[in-house]
């Protein structure tokens, strides 16, 4: 049951990581970007808690970071499918 609130919490925050990223320039501003920047730590943070909870910590680790590889491997590619606002101000 953690495990799949786990990869929900990791998935949530690796869109917003992604969001937030320089190339996708959704906030410009250093100082707007920071309190999405603590909601995604902090959802990661918690995926890590569960998933601690579920094994050791050291599987915890290694399934978080091989969930956050395979998220920011594919999340590029589902946002490429999305057309961007193409038009100017």
């Amino acid at each position: 049951m953690f495990l799949f609130f786990a990869i929900i919490l990791s998935a949530s925050g690796a869109v917003m990581f992604y969001l937030l990223s320089r190339n996708q320039q959704l906030l410009p501003k250093a100082l707007d970007k920071q309190p999405f920047m603590l909601v995604a730590c902090s959802l990661e943070f918690m995926a890590f808690l569960m998933l601690w909870e579920e094994k050791s910590l050291t599987s915890a680790l290694l399934t978080l970071v091989l969930l956050l590889m395979i998220e920011w491997s594919f999340l590029p590619l589902l946002i490429a499918l999305f057309p961007k606002n193409r038009c100017k101000p």
